[in-house]
This record gives structure tokens, C-alpha cells and sequence, in this order.
């Protein structure tokens, strides 16, 4: 496992960037922190250069973090290595609170398997899928009064090379109390 400093985290964005949408989550993180956004997150992937797994955690180094919700997201293309990285290499805090967001809900077996290896307690709490329409032109939108939405869902079309909106997707979709699917973690 290693932590990646400030120039391995460019070279992971781009990588991570050809695997859009599913590394969204993860690339939305390294997005905003390459570009100065604060952040009490750290970064780590179990090799380098040519990793399978990376993880945004908090950072224990910085204080901040100790006053925020202990957010964890990843990004596998192997769920051994992911399954290593959890087990083996601690990349989690166990013995704290904490949630996984934007995960692959194909891995969530794997997770609820190795929280209760370690007498963690396991909770699903939310479900939202990401959609990706390749081509947008079969996506037709309806004509809508946005004064009056009583509906809490909403369908916005982004293409994949609008990078910035897929953050600003990210944040819409908190704001409106939606997320990712949530995995909620607590030590015993």
C-alpha cells in the first residue's frame, strides 16, 4: 500500500479518468484535490504506478479530519486486491465509525464478509445508481417548470467531457438528500 503525493495524484486522475463512469466517485475527489480544494482526505492504492485499487480516506495527520464524518470511497478494478487492501494493508480505520460511499454495489458481499470478519457492524442505508447514456442524442427531455418541481428526482444529461459536472452532479445530488449507495461501519 502507499500514499500518493502530490504528483502521483495528477497521474491517478488521468488514469482514473479513462474509467469513467465507474471511477466517478473516486475521480471527483482527486478532481477537486489537484486542484487546491481542501481536503481532509489521504489517498492510497495498493501498487504503483499501475494500481487496481485506490482509496481516498481520512487522513490522520490532519486534525480536521477527527471533526468530520469519516468518509471512505474507492475505485477497484480487482475485488482480490480491494479485498487485501481491507484486510491485510488496514487501509480503513476499523476501530472507528466510518461510511463507504460510491461503492460497487458487486463488491458489497465482499464488504459485508470482511466487516463481519472483524466484528464490524454492517449497514446498508442508501441506493442511488449512476446511468451513463453513451450516446445522449436517444435522451429526450420533457419540458420542465423548474419554479415548480415537486418531484425529488431529477434527470440531468452531462457528457463525458463536461469533467467539471461531474462534481457539480455530485453535489447536486447531496444537496437533495440523495447519495451513492452508503455502507455505514462501526467498531464494536
Amino acid at each position: 500500500m502507499k500514499v500518493l503525493n502530490r504528483d502521483e495524484l495528477q497521474i491517478a486522475e488521468g488514469v482514473l479518468l479513462k474509467h469513467l463512469p465507474k471511477s466517478y466517485k473516486v475521480y471527483g475527489f482527486l478532481f477537486g484535490i489537484n486542484r487546491n480544494k481542501p481536503t481532509t482526505l489521504e489517498v492510497v492504492v495498493d501498487t504503483w504506478p499501475d494500481f487496481k485499487v485506490i482509496i481516498c480516506r481520512p487522513d490522520p495527520e490532519k486534525r480536521r479530519a477527527l471533526n468530520f464524518m469519516k468518509k471512505v470511497t474507492y475505485y477497484s478494478m480487482d475485488e482480490q486486491s480491494l479485498r487485501e487492501m481491507l484486510t491485510e494493508e488496514n487501509a480503513v480505520d476499523w476501530s472507528t465509525y466510518f461510511s463507504i460511499g460510491g461503492l460497487d454495489v458487486s463488491h458489497a458481499p465482499m464488504l459485508k464478509q470482511v466487516s463481519s470478519d472483524r466484528r464490524v457492524k454492517y449497514k446498508t442505508d442508501i441506493l442511488v445508481h449512476l446511468l451513463y447514456l453513451q450516446d445522449t442524442s436517444y435522451l429526450h427531455m420533457p419540458a420542465i417548470n423548474r419554479y415548480n418541481l415537486k418531484s425529488k428526482m431529477y434527470l440531468i444529461s452531462v457528457h463525458m467531457s463536461h469533467k467539471m459536472c461531474f462534481r457539480v452532479m455530485s453535489i447536486i445530488l447531496l444537496l437533495n438528500n440523495f447519495s451513492f449507495l452508503y455502507t455505514f461501519l462501526s467498531g464494536s
